[in-house]
């Protein structure tokens, strides 16, 4: 289970009061200052290499379809920021079609209650992608090889009661593909450092995934060669640029390059900036209530 924590301060009391800063800031960058703000990031930071099938690459082509049902009822909850609300989405990278598959679940949190939002996942072959969509997937077969791959009993069923959620979610509130993003990630990050770690999404569009016969949940995205309709696909005109710091006891304020990048006039900050909102508002528009503050910027 892969774990990242966004957006909260928290204390942590263990033998001493020790202050912990962790934070995770979105920024528009206009295109035509995506390479003055890389390359200020890279005097800094390096690029952290994606592995390919073809090699190493300093970006990865990401593609998420995001599940909802036909109340958008998680496009709603997490618009209103309700505590708990989750967002479900499969992740694959690669320009390709999917083979490996991410299972994410992103979970809301008040950053005053002092608890941090939550990412967590879990990775399946794409073949048993309808299985988990259909609730029909075997947890209890998928238990037994990791502990015989030697996992610990606690990762096992760590990874079991996530597996168990998720399946049951997609189940009870009636899940389905919505809406799909697709972006190049350029990832910046001293290796075995957190306290400065940047990413860049570029080329960002946004694609529905409604509309087409799931046959059982065995499509679960678009058909590449699909032609798609205007009000099927967004283009998104900026890139998203995403700050993320961990900041611990004495050093509590970012690196100087950190706050004259942010002050350097090329980035715009969108507080809680989501593709996955912004996408729903776009493509979904007649079956929202509501739509998140930044869709009246004029520059979008």
């Amino acid at each position: 289970i892969l774990r990242d924590d966004t957006a909260a301060p928290e204390n942590n009391d263990s033998t001493k009061s020790q202050s912990f800063l962790r934070s995770t800031t979105k920024y528009w960058v206009k295109t035509e200052d995506v390479s003055r703000v890389k390359y200020a990031i890279l005097r800094h930071l390096p690029v952290f290499l994606q592995k390919t099938s073809t090699g190493e690459s300093d970006s990865q082509m990401t593609n998420s379809v995001y599940l909802d049902n036909d109340q958008l009822e998680l496009y709603h909850g997490r618009l209103d920021k309700t505590p708990g609300a989750i967002a479900l989405r499969m992740r694959w990278y690669g320009a390709g079609s999917p083979k490996l598959v991410f299972c994410e679940r992103k979970t809301h949190r008040d950053k005053w209650t002092g608890e941090v939002s939550v990412k967590e996942r879990f990775m399946i072959d794409e073949s048993q992608v309808q299985e988990v969509m259909t609730n029909t997937y075997d947890i209890d077969k998928k238990k037994e090889e990791l502990l015989q791959s030697g996992k610990s009993q606690q990762e096992a069923d760590e990874w079991e009661t996530l597996a168990r959620e998720i399946t049951q979610v997609i189940s009870s509130k009636q899940l389905v593909p919505t809406m799909r993003t697709q972006y190049m990630r350029t990832a910046f990050q001293i290796p075995f450092d957190a306290t400065v770690r940047i990413s860049l999404d570029t080329n960002l569009c946004m694609i529905s995934e409604r509309g087409y016969d799931l046959k059982g949940m065995k499509n679960w995205h678009r058909d590449p060669s699909d032609i798609l309709a205007i009000n099927e696909i967004t283009r998104f005109p900026h890139a998203i640029l995403e700050i993320k710091l961990e900041l611990k006891g004495n050093s509590l304020t970012p690196p100087r390059w950190v706050t004259d990048l942010q002050n350097s006039g090329m980035l715009y900050e969108v507080h809680k900036f989501s593709k996955f909102i912004h996408g729903c508002s776009v493509l979904s528009s007649e079956d929202v209530q509501s739509v998140p503050y930044w869709i009246d910027d004029a520059s979008i």
